[in-house]
Formats: structure tokens, C-alpha cells, sequence
């Protein structure tokens, strides 16, 4: 039976598309990626761990579970995925819908039109927000019928998450996703941190 880390190393193969070069008869816990083993990460279905790799001058994250998949670091320490992750635990609970989702025959929830204005009268309430501003994610939360959203100012390395308090919450990361960076402010500010 293959090992967990031959077989991350097995999915890496072929997400990589290394499936072109070759046969993945010479994949094994070391090849083609050097994991190194970073930490473990808690979830509702368990605890798995979480390595690390490079891969042509970029470093990445790679996960045993709940399934395989990876992710670029994008300048996240350990400890920043750890809060990525319950910040996305979070956000999960909350029952989350972006402002392009449809939903019909859900009462509780406000058309896309009333949810994108929703969101963009947070931003335009926002203090400190540097105009023009874009949108870079918007949610409505079932759960609460709260608001969220990540915005961007004119500052280019830096957005802010709206709807979590009074005041924006910064968040840097540029090179990450949306999702990943509004996931890793909402984690901060529930331990009391910052971005």
C-alpha cells in the first residue's frame, strides 16, 4: 500500500502535469516534490498534516486532508494558514453567499442587486478606505444576515475586510487569493490580531 506522502506526491504529479515528461512509476515519498512537514491543521472531519515544497522558485502548501490539494504560500507563515483555515471554518458556518449567486426561493436571502448594494454602502461607510476602492469579495451571511467584504484602496499590497467591527481590518498577502485573504483577517481578528 502506497504511504500518504508518496501518494500527495502521486496527486502533485499529475497537477503538475509532470505527467507530460514521464511515467509516475518514479514517484515516492521524496519524488518529484521534497515534503517537509510543517504542522498540523484541525478540522471538523480531523487532524491532518500540512508540508511544504517548491516548485520552480515558488513555494507552496500541500494538504493530506479531508483531500489532497495545495495552495501557494503566497508569504504566509504556518501560523497565518493556521488562522486562514478558522477564519474559513468561520466563514463556512455563517452560511456564506457572494454577491453572483442566485438563490431563488430563499426568502431569507437578499436578491444579487440588494446584496452588491449592501456591500457597497460598507464600502462606502468604510473609514480609512482609500478611494477609488474596488470590491475584491463580498458575502451576505445567512447565519446572521450580516455583510462581509474584502476591498481594495488605492494602497496596492494592502485591502481591508469591512463588516467584522466598526473599523476596516487591514490585510496584506497581495499574491493571494480573495478568498485566502479575507478567510486570514476574519481568523486574526477572532484571536485578536491583525493582518
Amino acid at each position: 500500500m502506497e504511504s500518504d506522502l508518496t501518494a500527495l506526491n502521486r496527486y502533485l504529479f499529475y497537477e503538475f502535469g509532470l505527467d507530460l515528461e514521464g511515467e509516475d512509476s518514479a514517484v515516492s515519498d521524496s519524488w518529484p516534490f521534497e515534503l517537509r512537514l510543517e504542522g498540523i491543521l484541525r478540522f471538523q472531519e480531523g487532524s491532518f498534516p500540512v508540508f511544504s515544497f517548491t516548485e520552480d522558485g515558488e513555494q507552496f502548501w500541500a494538504f493530506t486532508g479531508p483531500a489532497l490539494s495545495f495552495e501557494p504560500m503566497a508569504g504566509m507563515s504556518f501560523r497565518e494558514l493556521k488562522l486562514q483555515q478558522h477564519g474559513s471554518s468561520w466563514v463556512a458556518a455563517q452560511l456564506p453567499v457572494d454577491l453572483d449567486t442566485s438563490l431563488i426561493g430563499y426568502p431569507g436571502v437578499p436578491s444579487v442587486l440588494e446584496r452588491r448594494a449592501a456591500v457597497e454602502a460598507l464600502l462606502a461607510e468604510a473609514p480609512g478606505i482609500s478611494h477609488p476602492a474596488v470590491i475584491l469579495e463580498g458575502l451576505f451571511l445567512q447565519a446572521t444576515g450580516k455583510y462581509l467584504a474584502l476591498v481594495q484602496g488605492s494602497e496596492p499590497d494592502v485591502a481591508h475586510v469591512l463588516g467584522m467591527g466598526p473599523l476596516p481590518i487591514p490585510v496584506g498577502f497581495a499574491t493571494a487569493s480573495a478568498s485566502r485573504r479575507l478567510a486570514l483577517a476574519i481568523g486574526l481578528s477572532l484571536s485578536g490580531g491583525s493582518a
